[in-house]
């Protein structure tokens, strides 16, 4: 069974900030979120993990394999986080104890959800450096994370999530802070996995041209709504909603080779706290009616996807 998120809806005491999310992974698939800064794409894979602050409230669906997370406590919880579901997240070193060598930091999480020995650790933690291509892994598992370029941070941070074996992986922005070359393979590390694996990969990104490049199906988000939906190369030949049309126009490695002045979206996401009668968009859509600025369009199928936007036939 997949992971499944319908209807999903974060808001604070006084407005929301994600609403009416959805997206859904299959196992051995690899699935993109993609949207600007303050679209809600991390929250809703914050969501996933239930690691979103007490102060949120979270209702709608969110099930992995038919397990109900919202409803998860305690251990069952902590063992869904690494067994079923693990996450990367955008800066390595953030995730990284900086007082830890590398052995010591994945072989914790080993330790810690029994799956391994204490003898078999550090073999286990070799396994994992190498699964993940780490050059020369028996010296760099002797090393801080101070010592590691950002590449190599990333992949111990990739390790340390595979340690007990998930069946979904979420990478949170993970080669944001990378140059191009390490970024391409980072991607290509994640490839592998989800292919040798058959393990479902959950990407969040702002980059239409890292969707391209990774993802099988994409989620378009924008200010807190699942915007379009759909096969990756369908969307990119013939997008269905303004917002992703604008989105693929504006991406310099989409639209290369000739020089041009690229385009841009005008206009911002919108804040959370700003009240709208009407679809989030409408201030920056070149096509906007009437109605866009009145009432919020329906997520609704058209050509094998699925779509919010009034101008859909």
């Amino acid at each position: 069974m997949p992971l499944v998120v319908e209807k999903l809806s974060i808001s604070t005491s006084t407005y929301s900030v994600v609403k009416e999310a959805f997206l859904r992974v299959e196992k051995g698939k690899r699935v993109a979120v993609v949207g600007e800064s303050g679209s809600g794409k991390s929250l809703t894979a914050l969501s996933i993990l239930k690691l979103l602050p007490e102060s949120l409230k979270v209702s709608g669906k969110v099930e992995v394999d038919g397990t109900n997370v919202l409803a998860l406590k305690g251990k069952e919880l902590r063992n869904f986080r690494w067994k079923k579901v693990a996450m990367v997240f955008q800066d390595p070193s953030a995730s990284l104890n900086p007082l830890m060598k590398v052995k010591d930091q994945i072989g914790e999480a080993i330790l810690y959800h029994g799956i391994a020995p204490k003898e078999e650790v550090e073999g286990r933690v070799l396994e994992l450096l190498k699964m993940v291509n780490v050059p020369e892994p028996e010296e760099k598992m002797n090393a801080y994370p101070h010592h590691l370029s950002g590449g190599l941070k990333q992949r111990v941070a990739i390790a340390m999530a595979l340690a007990c074996d998930p069946d979904y992986l979420i990478a949170d922005e993970p080669t944001t802070a990378l140059d191009v070359t390490v970024q391409a393979r980072i991607l290509e590390l994640l490839k592998e996995l989800s292919n040798s694996k058959n393990m479902g990969i959950l990407l969040i990104t702002h980059d239409m041209g890292v969707v391209w490049e990774f993802a099988e199906e994409v989620f378009v988000m924008y200010a807190g709504y699942t915007v379009e939906a759909g096969r990756t190369e369908e969307l990119f030949k013939n997008p269905l909603h303004p917002y992703t049309k604008g989105l693929i126009e504006c991406s310099p490695r989409l639209k290369g080779g000739k020089k041009r002045k690229l385009p841009y979206i005008p206009g911002s996401v919108p804040e959370p706290s700003e009240v709208q009668k009407g679809c989030p968009f409408y201030p920056r859509c070149p096509i906007a009616k009437d109605i866009c600025e009145k009432e919020i369009p329906p997520a609704v199928k058209a050509d094998g996807r699925v779509v919010r936007c009034f101008l859909i036939d």
